[in-house]
């Protein structure tokens, strides 16, 4: 063990390591640090709590090693890891750079711990040498480590003669009295898995709503099923790698809002209220990302199919709608990251696992009593949505293809809403609830790609105007005639002739879903929920 000048240096440095690094820690914590803070921040907390460590491990080295040549050499080499960082960070703290001063920190701390382990294993089996008589002590750590598990192995129990405590021997009792029974040892419990039938397995993945839920109670198991998902893609969607996991953190956030909307008249909105508003601001956050995401992608498919030569014509536009897609991602990990989302994710998981908050009365303060079930509920719920959409038939007119972009926009979110509905009860509902769904949701893609092309539009006159992406127009964007607005303007036919190919599709998707055979489909579908046992 370490004596001397080498135990007061080492113990020092171990006190000013754990100073640094808890005061790195605290002041992390206390900035509310992350990846977008001013880089003199991430500079000074980051600094202080790796030089912390550093002092921390060579402290230790000094304190059991009394070899002080090894310990001199990694200072060094922590000294020039850290000032690396100091320097580079952050204009070109970038790959390779990174990769060079996280290994070299890596791999000199993992030296230190161990020397250290080394050190104490080899102490470990000094105080046990009285097992090793016939073998000379070895100073080869791997020799060290195989002796010590094969004596532990052997289940040999005896003390050593003599154990040493601050340099002093102490004569242990007789062996006979220090001898560990092994009469007594546990019998292994065995414990029978549980069997798992086809109904187990089928409700694992469903939100279980009983037919005799009361609409509240049924609201709390959709909406806990769609946070799940939520919170399950969250990672996913910070770390960026694969787009897919942003848009299905979205499209729960969606349903869980499309719930409170559906839902509202049977929900306590001044408790849960709240709740709405966190899943609102969740839902914009993560949409301005992904629509941009939708954005490139419809871009790329464009230039798929121009000839070689012109593929790479809207590379302008796409590092355009880039760089305002990294701010956006930079607030929404803000976001996600930030104080406000998570006390909202915390209180609504919180309020989900209450029933308390999702209560109903069955009958009025006159004691009338009042539907309230799944079963009482449903029908009327949405039977009343159909009767929304099938009002649009004055609007949409005899000739479905004039229809205006602005009707079809509102129709488009009615059709949406009795989809989830639908969505949200399918397992209590008949069979005929699958193709029900299926045309409602054929509907809401035709008139969601309609409405997604005809905002295009508008976003790449406005892009032709200001030269920023996000401002929308109204205009037609004459005025400008050079290469780069002709290569936006040929995109913006391209998206116009998607608008008409997909007005030629409407009439046929309406009246899917406002033929008897629908409205027949729509009955038994309802029907269902009567004959099923739930």
């Amino acid at each position: 063990m370490g004596s001397g000048k080498s135990l007061i240096i080492g113990l020092f440095a171990v006190i000013a390591g754990a100073t640094l690094g808890i005061g790195g820690a605290v002041a992390l914590m206390l900035m509310e640090l992350n990846r977008y803070s001013p880089a003199g921040e991430i500079l000074v907390t980051m600094g202080a709590f790796a030089t912390g460590l550093a002092l921390i491990m060579l402290g230790l080295n000094l304190l059991i090693k009394q070899e002080i040549g090894y310990t001199v050499v990694s200072a060094i080499l922590y000294a020039i890891i850290i000032g690396g960082f100091i320097s580079l960070y952050p204009e070109k703290w970038i790959y390779p750079n990174v990769s060079y001063i996280a290994m070299g920190y890596l791999a000199t701390t993992l030296f230190l711990i161990t020397r250290i382990f080394k050190e104490m294993l080899t102490h470990l089996l000094e105080i046990k040498q009285h097992k090793l008589k016939n073998n000379p002590k070895n100073n080869s750590f791997f020799i060290a480590l195989a002796q010590l598990i094969m004596m532990e192995l052997t289940g040999n129990q005896e003390e050593e003669d003599q154990s040493k405590i601050g340099g002093e021997y102490i004569m242990n009792q007789d062996d006979e009295e220090l001898k560990v029974t092994e009469e007594l040892k546990e019998k292994p419990i065995e414990i029978a898995p549980d069997e798992e039938t086809e109904d187990t397995k089928k409700s694992k993945n469903k939100n279980e709503i009983q037919t005799d839920d009361t609409m509240a109670e049924a609201a709390r198991k959709i909406f806990q099923k769609h946070f799940k998902k939520m919170q399950k893609h969250e990672m996913g969607t910070k770390v960026g790698r694969d787009i897919e996991e942003l848009h299905d953190m979205r499209v729960a956030a969606m349903r869980i809002k499309a719930g409170f909307e559906v839902l509202n008249p049977y929900l306590d909105m001044k408790e849960l209220g709240v709740y709405l508003k966190g899943i609102k601001r969740t839902r914009k956050a993560l949409g301005n990302v992904r629509d941009m995401d939708v954005f490139l992608e419809r871009i790329d498919h464009y230039c798929d199919e121009l000839p070689e030569e012109r593929k790479g014509e809207l590379d302008f536009l796409k590092d355009n709608i880039e760089i305002e897609r990294a701010k956006e991602r930079g607030n929404m990990l803000e976001y996600l990251d930030g104080k406000r989302y998570n006390r909202f994710k915390k209180k609504f998981e919180d309020a989900l696992g209450k029933k308390k908050y999702w209560k109903m009365e069955n009958e009025n303060s006159k004691g009338t009593p009042r539907p309230t079930s799944v079963r009482e509920v449903f029908p009327t719920l949405v039977y009343g949505q159909y009767a929304n959409v099938l009002a649009y038939e004055d609007k949409v007119g005899p000739d479905p293809h004039e229809a205006p972009l602005e009707v079809l926009h509102r129709l488009r979110i009615d059709v949406k809403i009795l989809r989830y509905t639908f969505e949200f009860f399918q397992e209590v509902l008949g069979d005929e609830a699958k193709q029900t769904i299926k045309r409602l949701k054929s509907l809401q893609d035709n008139l969601g790609d309609m409405h997604d092309a005809a905002v295009a539009v508008e976003l790449l006159n406005g892009f032709k105007e200001s030269g920023h992406w996000g401002d929308k127009s109204t205009s037609d964007g004459e005025g400008k005639n050079n290469a780069v607005d002709g290569h936006i303007d040929a995109f913006i036919h391209y998206k116009e002739e998607e608008i008409k190919k997909l007005r030629d599709k409407f009439p046929a998707e309406w009246e899917s879903i406002t033929e008897p055979e629908f409205g027949k489909m729509f009955a038994e579908s309802i029907a269902g929920m009567y004959s099923k046992k739930i």
